[in-house]
């Protein structure tokens, strides 16, 4: 992964097993690096950072998720259930003796209803074939929310990241805040192992932990490499 800030004059490689800190103590910087990953602007001239990953630049507005608040996590976000289900579908459509066994029962089940309707002698319509998000939103499938703590949920959530493939990179504003430090180590550990890097935005100093590579910007935007 490389990191070019503008305003800060700093470009920065991290291999995969480094986790990139930003601790940058001009609160007025760290709010415009904030916005730019959040709303990322579309004119080059008034960037304040790029992202690269093997070359290629990373398309924040879709491939980057922006944590500020732990809480506000919804693993049941329109987004990450349509990939859920894009999933589940591919996993269906692998499986011709599941699938098949699936539409037998489909079928039979539309055969009772339409004799059910048939008493009202009402018209009616019925699908006689169906999507497999149509079966699975029936069934009521979702994931189950883990709101006990934020690491649990964090934990979770760089699983089904992990699983669905829905981002290249999460970054994660001031995480000592609502981190312990043996929690954000383990949270490290898991994103690594789970193949899903993080980047780390802090406006406070502290204790360097394995692994991270933490850059230091200062009020004037003057920065240095803490080992």
């Amino acid at each position: 992964m490389r990191i070019v800030l503008f305003s800060a004059e700093i470009e920065l490689d991290f291999s995969s097993n480094e986790i990139p800190v930003l601790e940058i103590c001009n609160d007025a910087y760290l709010f415009d690096i904030i916005k730019e990953l959040k709303f990322p602007s579309t004119d080059k001239e008034i960037r304040e950072l790029i992202i690269y990953e093997n070359n290629k630049e990373l398309n924040v507005s879709r491939e980057l998720f922006l944590l500020i608040d732990p809480f506000a996590i919804d693993l049941n976000s329109r987004s990450i259930t349509t990939e859920f289900y894009k999933k589940i579908n591919n996993i269906y459509l692998a499986e011709a003796e599941v699938s098949s066994e699936i539409n037998s029962i489909y079928r039979n089940l539309t055969t009772q209803l339409e004799k059910l309707i048939m008493e009202l002698e009402i018209d009616y319509k019925i699908k006689t074939d169906f999507e497999t998000k149509d079966l699975l939103k029936a069934l009521g499938l979702e994931i189950v929310e883990t709101l006990e703590d934020p690491f649990s949920s964090l934990l979770s959530f760089i699983s089904i990241v992990s699983a669905l493939k829905l981002f290249k990179l999460i970054a994660l504003v001031n995480p000592r805040c609502f981190l312990k430090e043996q929690e954000l180590s383990e949270l490290y550990k898991v994103s690594s192992y789970k193949e899903v890097p993080i980047l780390v935005l802090q406006n406070k100093s502290y204790y360097r932990l394995p692994n991270e590579a933490k850059i230091l910007i200062d009020e004037e935007l003057f920065s240095r490499i803490e080992k």
